[in-house]
């Protein structure tokens, strides 16, 4: 195995989206492209990446993009999906990637944070209010989370609640890939 398939490994990144390549051809993929190539910059106003669309397959490739480019630039990056963030901070520490490190220490610690599938059944107000202390922790400390969302830009609000949408709005670049 080599060292790079290693880095991709821990950063737990599906394996096949190691390899994957997208295009670029509307306007929100080249916000995307734009995402990745001032990546530095982004951590260091601590804004994330919002990326909606009807395919999973797409966001989630757009998603290993920007995970790969922060690893290649020496970025510690961890891949979740919503429901092992969810059970990992609802059971207060008791999940753990390791012996030193449970999902929920870690999830605050990595320079880039991967969520997948942030879905339908995580959009109560108990679960959403944790997940926004979790993400404004990682902004202030210059962090940058990437989420993916299976809805389009136009029904956020028939989804989540009005505060999240605005905590959304001003803490992501939203980026809608159809």
């Amino acid at each position: 195995m080599s060292d790079w398939e290693t880095l991709l490994r821990r950063a737990r990144i599906p394996k096949r989206y190691w390899n994957i390549r997208v295009s670029s051809n509307n306007e929100h993929r080249k916000e995307v492209r734009a995402f990745v190539r001032f990546l530095p910059v982004e951590l260091a106003k601590g804004r994330g990446l919002f990326l909606l669309g009807s395919s999973a397959h797409l966001l989630n490739s757009y998603m290993a993009v920007v995970a790969r480019s922060a690893i290649r630039r020496k970025y510690l990056t961890h891949w979740l999906t919503s429901t092992d963030l969810r059970d990992a901070i609802l059971s207060r520490g008791r999940i753990r990637l390791d012996e030193n490190w449970s999902v929920d220490e870690y999830a605050r610690e990595v320079h880039v944070l991967c969520i997948a599938d942030l879905g339908e059944e995580h959009r109560d107000d108990n679960w959403l209010a944790q997940f926004r202390n979790l993400i404004r922790t990682r902004s202030h400390y210059q962090k940058i989370t990437v989420l993916a969302s299976e809805i389009s830009v136009d029904h956020m609000s028939k989804h989540y609640t009005a505060p999240f949408v605005s905590f959304v709005n001003d803490n992501f670049l939203i980026a809608n890939i159809d």
